[in-house]
């Protein structure tokens, strides 16, 4: 089995792939990344201005970056497209919401898991941790 590991950064994604591997045994694991190949000006034309959805990832150097939801989430039905053909299922390492996301394989988007899981609990409370 192949999986596909899409991120809102840079892959590879040395700071999360690796924790995920030993639970996934003998699976093939192929990243791509929004910001694979770009420079870092067109990095920061992808900030997010004033009133749009902000999301925080890192670079391959372990730059954090903040990112507009809405400037990145063309690139990321991009990587899908490219995995489609290599990989039996895709996963999205980024707890936002990307409700405008579609693939042809079955596609794990984390912000669904999370919702669930909580409601599951029960609680009242939770605490989060988030980035910047």
């Amino acid at each position: 089995m192949k999986v596909g590991f899409i991120t809102i950064g840079q892959s590879p994604r040395v700071d999360v792939v690796p924790e995920i591997k030993p639970y996934l045994w003998d699976v093939e694991i192929i990243e791509c990344g929004a910001l694979d190949g770009l420079t870092l000006e067109e990095i920061k034309e992808l900030a997010p201005k004033e009133g749009e959805y902000v999301l925080v990832s890192r670079l391959r150097d372990g730059t954090q970056v903040r990112l507009s939801r809405e400037k990145i989430v063309k690139r990321l039905q991009e990587c899908i497209k490219k995995l489609e053909t290599e990989v039996d299922i895709i996963g999205v390492l980024c707890t936002g919401e990307f409700p405008e996301l579609t693939s042809k394989k079955p596609l794990v988007e984390p912000s669904l898991l999370l919702l669930k899981t909580v409601e599951a609990l029960g609680v009242s409370k939770l605490g989060v941790i988030v980035p910047d």
